[in-house]
């Protein structure tokens, strides 16, 4: 059978530019094997659809890039189809392909978007970003039950706010607020270990690295001319390229068949063009990012 694994590592890079990860559960989190359970095991057919709710906190940068961290209350909510259509946190998975180890589909997933309210020092005269729906897709490949890699690939299609930008108005201006746009990519190595502890403790962890387009790249770190001009900050036009390279980790303990306990790290170093940027260099920023997150969920069917 196989699990879809929830990468929360990856929501807080994929929530965009407010931090870069949000630990991934273990592979048997969102619906644990029966053999992980044998003395619960019973003839009976597998549920076509379960559902885990839950929430926890997250401790990460304020947006990418920030030198300045902030506790995030995270509800949990994932629904699953068959294993093969996942709404969660990050957004909606589609496992239309699966066969032989190789997983493929189309995404959707939500980006935050950055408000200046979060470092009026740094990102003062910058304008805000608006938060966006963006969809493209993955492709998996698990050579052994352990070990998967994977990329995804997604494009900003939608702007999800619309109205003026009020960081803006000390300017004396009366602008909308922008958004990032363009491509990004996520392509991750992720192993787990065997269950442990009477098949209840399970650990995994993974190998990723995110890359952004010209367009996207100077969304998030560039700085024009006239951002320039009310910001102080020297004019930056960075090219596409690897962002940020990093690991996660996380650890899931099974408190019942249906409920579980995980905790969660990830550290992303920015590169590239990335690490240039006059938002993130000297005492505005930090190119070290990392976060600590601790999550309660229960799972319904299954």
């Amino acid at each position: 059978m196989t699990h879809h694994r929830p990468v929360l590592t990856g929501l807080a890079l994929g929530l965009g530019l407010s931090v870069l990860a949000l630990p991934a559960f273990a592979a048997d989190l969102e619906e644990p094997a029966r053999q992980d359970f044998p003395e619960l095991a019973v003839d009976e057919a597998k549920p076509d659809w379960t559902v885990t709710v839950g929430g926890g906190a997250l401790y990460a940068p304020a947006f990418l890039g920030s030198d300045k961290m902030k506790v995030l209350p995270v509800p949990y909510v994932a629904v699953n189809w068959r294993d093969t259509v996942l709404l969660d946190p990050k957004g909606l998975t589609v496992n239309a392909l699966d066969t032989y180890g190789f997983r493929a589909g189309p995404v959707l997933r939500y980006s935050m978007g950055r408000d200046t309210k979060d470092d009026r020092k740094t990102l003062n005269g910058l304008g805000d970003l608006a938060p966006t729906l963006d969809a493209g897709g993955f492709i998996a490949y698990e050579p052994l039950p352990w070990l998967e890699a994977a990329v995804e690939l997604r494009r900003s299609v939608l702007k999800l706010k619309d109205s003026r930008d009020k960081s803006l108005n000390r300017f004396g201006l009366n602008e909308k607020i922008k958004a990032a746009e363009g491509w990004t990519g996520d392509f991750t190595l992720g192993v787990k270990a065997p269950p442990l502890l009477d098949h209840r403790l399970m650990l995994g962890a993974a190998a990723k690295a995110t890359w952004f387009d010209e367009s996207y790249m100077r969304s998030v770190f560039g700085v024009s001319a006239a951002q320039s001009g009310r910001s102080g900050l020297k004019t930056f036009r960075p090219s596409g390229g690897i962002a940020s390279v990093g690991i996660s980790a996380d650890a899931t303990y099974l408190l019942t068949e249906k409920a579980a306990f995980t905790l969660t790290g990830s550290y992303d170093r920015l590169v590239g063009e990335a690490a240039k940027s006059p938002i993130v260099t000297g005492s505005r920023g930090s190119k070290n990012q990392y976060s600590v997150g601790a999550f309660v969920t229960y799972r319904f069917g299954g």
